[in-house]
C-alpha cells in the first residue's frame, strides 16, 4: 500500500549516463524495471533557473485535488516553460546523456587510479556524473575521515572547482560536474595533489584547513597555475554565459522599449545575405576595444520575427473582404453559390446561402493563411513600419540580455543585423547616448549598409566596429585598469 517517489533532483535528466532517469538504471541494468508512482525534479530541468516539477499518476493526482486549496502563483508561466523547452533541446541536441555515460567511466578510472595510490580514499562509486569519494582513516576498519573530505573541499574550492561533502558522517565527496565537462577538465592533476594533502602523508597540512571557518579560504595564497586556471575558467564562464543569454532572448518577447537607449536604424537591400567573411568582425571588435574602455557586440539573425500574426491578419482581412461583398451585392453572392452547385434553376434559400457564406469564409480564410505559410511571402507582404518596430524591439531585447547588465562602466553597444527583413540596428547604453549624439552612428550605418548591397555582410560589420570603436574611443578612452568583459566573437542566430 505504500508510495515509490522517485527523487530525480540530482541524479535525472541524463546525468547518470546510461539512462535519462535515475529510476531507469535497473532495467537498463537488465534487472526488474522500477515504475515509481511519483517522480519529482528540480534544478537540471531549469539549467539554474528556478524551476521544478512533480509527475505522477492520474490516480494520486485525483486523491489530491480534494477540496483543499493548492496553487502557484508563478507556477505554469511561460518564461519558465521556455527555459524548459530550451534546456530539454540542449541535452537532446548535444547528446549530454552519451556525454555523461562516457565522461563518467574516463572519470571513475580516474579515480580508482587515485585510490590505488592514496590509501586515504576508501572507495569510488556512482554513475555517469554521479560520483562519490569516501574517505577513511583506515581502509580495514572503514573508520570515516569527514576532516579529509572536507579539507579537499575548500581546497578545491580555493581552485574554482566547487564539491560537497555528503553521507551520514560527511566523509563522501559527491561530485556531479556540468555535463558538458571535457576531457581536459576531468584528468585536471590537482585533484591528484589534493588526494595527496588529504592521506596520511599530508593530513598535517590538511586538518588545520579543515577545522578553519569558511570565511578563512579566501586567504589561502594560489600559484601561477591555480590563478592561471581560474582564469580559463572564467573565461570559459563569459563564453557560456554569453551563449546562453543569445538563446534566451530569442525566446523572449518585450513590447515595452527603453526611454534610455538610442536605437540608430538602417535599410539594407538584398535579403537572405550570408554573414561572410565571420572572423573579420570578431579582429575589428578586439582592435576597437583595445582604444576604448567601451565594450562592442556583434549579433547577426537571419530574421527578428516569424510574423505568424500578419498570416493571420491577412487572412481575417481577405474573409472581412468577402463578407462586406456579400452584403453590399447579395445578388452576386447568390449568382456565385449557384454557378459553385450548378444550379442556376432554383433560387437558394436564405439558409442555404448562410451555409454556403460561412463555407466561403472557411476557405478564404483557411487558403491564405497556408499560402502566407510560405516565408518569403509572408515577409513580402509584412509593412515595412512593422518590420522596423519588431527588428528594433529585438536588437533591444538582445542588448540587454547580451550587453546592457554586463558591462560594469554600462558603456556597450550592439551592432545588429537582421538579414530577411533587410534591416541594421546600432542600440548603445545610456552613459553613451549622454554624450554621443545619434547622428555620430551614422558613418558606421552607411559602411554596413554599402558592404551589405555588395553581398559582403562580414566585411560590413568589421566596417561598422571600426567606425563605433571611433567614435567610443573619442570619448570612452581605454584606461590601464580596463578589462575586456564581453567576448569578441560574432554570435549568428
Amino acid at each position: 500500500g505504500g508510495l515509490c517517489i522517485s527523487d530525480e533532483v540530482q541524479v535525472g535528466f541524463g546525468r547518470v549516463g546510461d539512462a535519462f532517469w535515475g529510476f531507469e538504471l535497473d532495467a537498463a541494468d537488465g534487472l526488474e524495471p522500477v515504475v515509481p508512482d511519483i517522480v519529482v525534479m528540480g534544478k537540471p530541468i531549469g539549467n539554474g533557473h528556478p524551476m521544478g516539477a512533480v509527475a505522477t499518476t492520474r490516480a494520486i493526482a485525483d486523491a489530491f485535488a480534494n477540496g483543499m486549496e493548492f496553487f502557484s502563483t508563478f507556477g505554469g508561466n511561460p518564461v519558465s516553460c521556455a527555459v524548459g523547452l530550451a534546456v530539454l533541446d540542449v541535452i537532446e541536441e548535444e547528446d549530454l546523456q552519451r556525454r555523461a555515460a562516457i565522461r563518467g567511466e574516463r572519470f571513475l578510472r580516474g579515480l580508482r587510479t587515485l585510490a590505488e595510490r592514496h590509501e586515504v580514499i576508501g572507495d569510488v562509486r556512482g554513475r555517469g556524473l554521479f560520483l562519490g569519494v569516501e574517505f577513511v582513516r583506515d581502509r580495514t576498519s572503514r573508520e570515516p575521515d569527514a576532516e579529509a573530505a572536507r579539507a579537499v573541499v575548500q581546497a578545491m574550492r580555493s581552485r574554482g572547482v566547487l564539491l560537497s561533502t555528503d553521507g551520514p558522517l560527511h566523509n563522501v565527496i559527491k561530485i556531479k560536474p556540468p555535463m558538458v565537462l571535457d576531457d581536459a577538465d576531468i584528468d585536471w592533476d590537482a585533484v591528484e595533489q589534493l588526494a595527496a594533502n588529504g592521506g596520511a602523508d599530508g593530513k598535517e597540512a590538511a586538518t588545520p584547513k579543515a577545522k578553519a571557518a569558511d570565511n578563512e579560504i579566501d586567504d589561502i595564497e594560489l600559484g601561477a597555475e591555480e590563478e592561471a586556471l581560474l582564469a580559463r575558467v572564467e573565461a570559459e564562464a563569459a563564453a557560456k554565459a554569453a551563449k546562453e543569454a543569445a538563446m534566451a532572448a530569442a525566446l523572449a518577447e518585450f513590447d515595452d522599449l527603453d526611454d534610455d537607449m538610442e536605437v540608430v536604424s538602417g535599410e539594407a537591400v538584398e535579403s537572405g545575405t550570408p554573414a561572410k567573411g565571420a572572423g573579420a568582425p570578431e579582429e575589428a571588435v578586439a582592435e576597437a576595444e583595445a582604444q576604448t574602455s567601451g565594450e562592442i557586440v556583434t549579433i547577426v539573425a537571419r530574421r527578428s520575427d516569424n510574423y505568424h500574426d500578419v498570416g493571420y491578419s491577412w487572412a481575417a482581412g481577405a474573409t472581412f473582404t468577402l463578407l462586406a461583398l456579400a452584403a453590399a451585392f447579395p445578388g452576386w453572392l447568390r449568382d456565385l453559390l449557384s454557378a459553385l452547385l450548378l444550379d442556376w434553376e432554383h433560387e437558394l434559400p436564405d439558409w442555404e446561402l448562410l451555409t454556403g457564406l460561412l463555407g466561403l469564409s472557411l476557405l478564404i480564410f483557411l487558403g491564405v493563411r497556408y499560402a502566407l505559410a510560405i516565408m518569403p511571402l509572408r515577409m513580402r507582404l509584412t509593412p515595412r513600419a512593422t518590420r522596423a518596430r519588431r527588428v528594433r524591439r529585438r536588437a533591444i531585447l538582445l542588448f540587454r540580455t547580451a550587453a546592457e547588465a554586463r558591462t560594469h562602466g554600462r558603456t556597450g553597444v550592439l551592432i545588429y543585423l537582421s538579414l530577411d527583413e533587410h534591416r541594421a540596428e546600432i542600440v548603445a547604453d545610456r552613459a553613451i547616448n549622454e554624450k554621443v549624439a545619434p547622428e555620430a552612428w551614422g558613418e558606421a550605418m552607411a559602411a554596413l549598409i554599402d558592404a551589405i548591397r555588395q553581398d559582403r555582410a562580414g566585411e560590413g560589420l568589421a566596417a561598422a566596429v571600426r567606425q563605433v570603436g571611433v567614435v567610443l574611443a573619442a570619448h570612452f578612452p581605454r584606461a590601464d585598469d580596463d578589462i575586456n568583459e564581453l567576448p569578441d566573437r560574432l554570435i549568428e542566430l
